[in-house]
């Protein structure tokens, strides 16, 4: 059975702000001098790049939303670690995660309903496969914008046949 990716979206261990906000209150509680406290912290922000990055080095898995002639599959890769520290140096490795139920039909389901039931899947995976997660941000602004202007319906009925 042909499949083809619609859209990937990003799972990241911690939002962007809450993330820097993080990475300020370290600056700050570093910083005993407060003559050259400018310095000190701007020094600390080399010392600490590409760690003090949020969009990519942040990234714990993927929602992977794929189109069959029958089905909406979501795969979902993530890490198999529950705790993320924000300072870490290191990259968890990323793997597919096995989830029953991850699919829904779309025999007479028109756009509108394929749309809105991807959207539920969404929800329920954000809170079933990522739940143990503390602080966990599902980036869906590249989805949103995409899926207002993309005939899925169309989509499947013409390059899925």
């Amino acid at each position: 059975m042909e499949e083809k990716i619609i859209v990937t979206i990003p799972v990241y261990s911690i939002a962007r702000e809450l993330f820097y906000q993080k990475w300020n209150k370290f600056y700050e509680e570093s910083c005993t001098n407060t003559m050259y406290k400018d310095k000190y912290i701007d020094t600390l922000r080399d010392t600490y790049f590409p760690t003090n990055l949020w969009k990519y080095n942040k990234i714990i898995g993927y929602i992977e939303i794929r189109a069959s002639k029958e089905d909406i599959i979501f795969e979902i890769y993530r890490s198999t670690k529950m705790r993320f520290p924000y300072r870490s140096k290191s990259k968890d490795f990323i793997e597919l995660f096995s989830s029953l139920g991850n699919h829904f039909p779309i025999l007479r389901k028109n756009d509108k309903e394929l749309k809105d039931e991807i959207k539920f899947f969404l929800g329920m995976i954000e809170k079933q496969d990522f739940q143990r997660i503390k602080n966990l941000y599902v980036d869906y602004s590249c989805f949103e914008n995409f899926i207002k202007y993309f005939d899925l319906r169309t989509f499947i009925d013409t390059e899925l046949k």
